[in-house]
């Protein structure tokens, strides 16, 4: 059944000209080092991307798997838009995103959604709230009908009873489910989530690979790129996995669901 606040969405995607599908991902000689200070006097440079170069296919479930240190976090950042590298291009559809203004990406970044750890919200708001903030800033619908897209979020995610708490009142577990729920909330095109099934239990794991199928099914969801270390629900989702390691991007192979 479509809700009035689908309608919405859908309706906003085809009169706003400004809202632009993604329909092509690809990175160009990108260059990304750190540069830290143990004493204040000497500086250690570490090398994360030198020419990193690949054209991602669409459509598709992205497992991104390497070590620790290995850039996988950093490549999820960079495509969503969250880190600029030193060198290199960001291409989406041709365009180059690392060279635009925040109002210029943000036909972009309307169509993204992302989770990283257990940060991002908002300290002096309700985890409800933290839910409802980008959908009433865009404008995308009334309260009444945000909140009814909100709370079914909550009951997929089992916040029902702490929605009214503020991040610091509640556990972990309770946080991280938020931070995963509010990644589906503008039903984007491009998903992309890091270690999004840590600190939550198994039936909230299952919940969010049925909510990612049912958002490929009928929201629009087309680009998935996560990272996890449990086999089971790699399983459930399927996909393309690649190895992040030694600056480089690697194809490794097509998991079925």
């Amino acid at each position: 059944m479509i809700t009035l606040l689908e309608k919405k969405f859908e309706e906003f995607r085809k009169v706003n000209s400004a809202y632009k599908s993604i329909d092509q991902i690809e990175l160009r000689e990108i260059g990304l080092n750190y540069t830290s200070s143990d004493d204040g006097a000497s500086e250690k440079h570490k090398v994360v991307f030198e020419n990193l170069n690949f054209n991602f296919s669409v459509d598709d479930n992205y497992l991104l798997e390497g070590s620790m240190g290995s850039g996988r976090s950093s490549l999820m950042k960079i495509l969503a838009g969250l880190l600029v590298p030193q060198t290199g291009s960001y291409f989406i559809n041709g365009e180059d995103v690392l060279q635009m203004s925040f109002e210029e990406f943000l036909p972009y970044r309307l169509h993204i959604g992302y989770t990283f750890d257990y940060s991002g919200l908002l300290a002096n708001r309700t985890l409800k709230d933290n839910l409802l903030i980008p959908l009433m800033y865009h404008k995308l619908a009334t309260r009444e009908e945000a909140e009814k897209r909100v709370n079914h979020l909550l009951e997929v995610f089992k916040i029902n009873g702490h929605e009214n708490q503020r991040p610091a009142s509640v556990s972990g577990a309770m946080r991280k489910a938020t931070v995963v729920a509010r990644g589906f909330i503008l039903n984007p095109e491009m998903l992309i989530m890091d270690d999004p099934f840590v600190g939550l239990n198994d039936e909230q794991g299952e919940n969010i690979v049925e909510l990612i199928k049912e958002h490929r099914a009928t929201k629009g969801l087309r680009h998935v790129f996560y990272s996890t270390r449990y086999e089971r629900f790699v399983k459930m989702l399927g996909g393309k996995s690649i190895v992040v390691e030694s600056s480089n991007i690697e194809n490794d192979f097509k998991r079925s669901a």
